[in-house]
């Protein structure tokens, strides 16, 4: 399965909760999604799901080198200072053109 999945519920009415708490999500019960989230989550067993209230989550890319990485973690801080590491996912890519070995390899 999926350990990072998001379902933005734009006006929170996915779980009934007030209109005025703003947008919420549905996430991964794992602790890679929620942590950050503190109390605003809410466990849905049934579903491996928490459903979270009062945020809007994104999506970002971002690339890093692949020869000098292994060790690299990605570490996310909130405005509080808590800290959580993110689980990385390494996908296979044909685009080896692209890395600055290969530019120096020519």
């Amino acid at each position: 399965g999926f350990n990072d999945v998001v379902i933005n519920d734009l006006d929170s009415s996915l779980y009934g909760t007030d209109d005025s708490a703003g947008p919420s999500a549905l996430v991964s019960n794992f602790p890679h999604m929620t942590k950050m989230f503190g109390d605003k989550c809410t466990v849905h067993t049934d579903i491996c799901m928490a459903y979270c209230t009062d945020m809007c989550l994104r999506t970002f890319y971002y690339n890093v080198e692949q020869f000098g990485t292994e060790n690299w973690k990605l570490v996310i801080t909130n405005a509080n200072g808590d800290k959580m590491e993110v689980p990385g996912i390494i996908e296979a890519s044909d685009n080896y053109q692209f890395t600055d070995a290969w530019k120096y390899m020519k």
